[in-house]
């Protein structure tokens, strides 16, 4: 067991118990957690589920194609960064758990080259139980088109879309803290005027 600071992103958390606490060693066979661009706000921060696998041995990469976030996780003690083409994934086939793509595809109004290719990508480096979970917060009026994009065709499909009023049912099962989710809670403004019509995608392998 080694213990590791578990870093405090506010002073106002209520719900997710952001502490030290004692993490196994990470160990590729326990699981791989892997997400593309995490800049400021890896997933583990955000998510209490899935600070819960790093603790209990699951391996966190974040991939990145711009070297000034390298670091950014490192320096947390609770993955590593890696320098990566989103058409060239580095990692082994079959081998990822869990992925995560936040806000990624805002910047495209349709499906380019590249967001196939990395569609394709993160069907090869999917194991065959993962997921991979498109998170769209911020800008997801622009790709809007994921929520009917035929994923076969990339070797995935679609297990659940989160919208709107289902928005909370995701934000509950994974734990988010109010950082991300603030304006979607109960109470904080109704649920059929959520800005931006935020949206969630999990997304599994076609089994062979």
């Amino acid at each position: 067991m080694v213990s590791v600071e578990v870093p405090r992103i506010t002073q106002t958390e209520d719900k997710t118990r952001w502490s030290s606490g004692e993490f196994l060693r990470p160990d590729i066979e326990n699981g791989l957690i892997l997400e593309i661009g995490a800049n400021y706000w890896p997933v583990f921060t955000w998510s209490e589920a899935t600070l819960e696998k790093l603790r209990s041995g699951f391996v966190y990469f974040n991939i990145d194609n711009y070297e000034q976030h390298s670091g950014k996780v490192k320096r947390t003690g609770l993955g590593e960064d890696i320098l990566g083409d989103l058409k060239s994934l580095p990692i082994r086939a079959e081998s990822v758990d869990e992925a995560w793509v936040s806000n990624v595809f805002g910047l495209h109004s349709r499906p380019t080259d590249k967001t196939r290719e990395f569609l394709r990508e993160l069907s090869r480096g999917l194991k065959t139980d993962g997921r991979a979970y498109i998170v769209e917060w911020y800008s997801p009026r622009n790709s809007i088109w994921l929520q009917s994009e035929e994923f076969e065709q990339y070797g995935l499909e679609t297990e659940e879309i989160f919208t709107q009023e289902k928005l909370l049912e995701f934000i509950d099962k994974f734990g988010i803290t109010q950082n991300v989710s603030k304006h979607l809670k109960p109470g904080s403004i109704p649920v059929n005027v959520i800005p931006f019509n935020s949206f969630v995608i999990v997304l599994k392998k076609i089994s062979k």
